[in-house]
């Protein structure tokens, strides 16, 4: 009897919570508060830091950072704080946690060819937050009433189901219907921005050249069989563009001549990681030749 009467405080608790909420979806799906989803996105980036490694080069974090800037000051949701972070690894990946919290890899910044493809990228992520498709991905797997009483009971830690589904989500992605609205969202941010719609065409298109290679299967793996097929969504980029009527122009110079810098350091082709130490020691050298 008493656990019965704890259930329905806590799941009434939850409904309270829900219906104070001021960000809510349309159709008046009611989902966590923004305090709840902040939260929940600091703990899953704790454990996302148990996985990755963070890239240690201050150029490089602060013009991923600086491009992110630009995509959240023309995007749909202002009401958190967003957070950009590069993780060292080959793997070519995006992806985002709740609460704001945005990943690019190393991998993926050499792959990527100009600035206006990784705002594109960086767009596309953002627009999973933009949208809540964490929020609403986990009341669809979860059901309404086990996510209210799990956001509800927890204190100080988010309850254990609730944190592991959101790593899950974040690092295995979304709905193919939450993929294809994520890349609206980031051809429109981008655009809003200032960068050319085409880039994420064209992101696309040597994406789906790398599918065919099968010695570079596994660096693209997770990313590619966590998204709708890559023709579909180049299909639809063309679609996003052609409905918002977006001007299609050549990707200017200067895009790819601002970010070749951050694409040789990423690729090893510059020696930027190099301890300070090491550095001070090749210029002696240099010298004494």
């Amino acid at each position: 009897m008493k656990t019965k009467l704890l259930t329905l405080i806590l799941l009434l608790t939850g409904l309270l919570i829900f219906t104070s909420c001021h960000h809510v979806l349309k159709g008046d799906t009611l989902l966590m508060s923004n305090k709840q989803e902040v939260k929940l996105g600091e703990q899953v980036h704790q454990e996302l830091l148990k996985e990755f490694k963070l890239y240690q080069n201050q150029t490089v974090n602060k013009y991923v950072q600086g491009v992110g800037k630009k995509i959240v000051s023309k995007c749909d949701r202002k009401d958190i704080t967003y957070h950009f972070y590069v993780l060292d690894t080959d793997i070519v990946n995006a992806f985002a946690a709740p609460g704001g919290y945005v990943y690019v890899t190393t991998g993926m910044l050499g792959f990527l060819n100009n600035e206006a493809e990784l705002a594109c990228v960086l767009g596309h992520e953002v627009g999973h937050i933009t949208e809540r498709h964490g929020a609403k991905r986990m009341r669809e797997v979860l059901g309404y009433q086990i996510l209210a009483i799990g956001l509800a009971a927890s204190g100080v830690n988010i309850d254990a189901q609730i944190l592991n589904l959101g790593v899950s989500l974040a690092m295995n992605g979304y709905s193919q219907e939450n993929e294809f609205e994520a890349d609206e969202k980031g051809i429109i941010y981008a655009n809003r921005a200032g960068y050319n719609p085409h880039a994420m065409q064209n992101f696309f298109l040597r994406l789906e050249e790398k599918q065919k290679n099968k010695n570079e299967y596994n660096t693209f793996n997770r990313m590619l069989s966590s998204h709708p097929p890559t023709r579909s969504r180049i299909n639809k980029a063309h679609e996003v563009q052609d409905k918002n009527k977006m001007m299609g122009v050549n990707t200017p110079k200067y895009y790819a001549e601002k970010y070749a810098p951050i694409k040789q350091i990423v690729t090893g082709k510059k020696g930027q990681q190099e301890p300070a130490k090491d550095k001070k020691n090749n210029k002696k050298k240099n010298k004494k030749k």
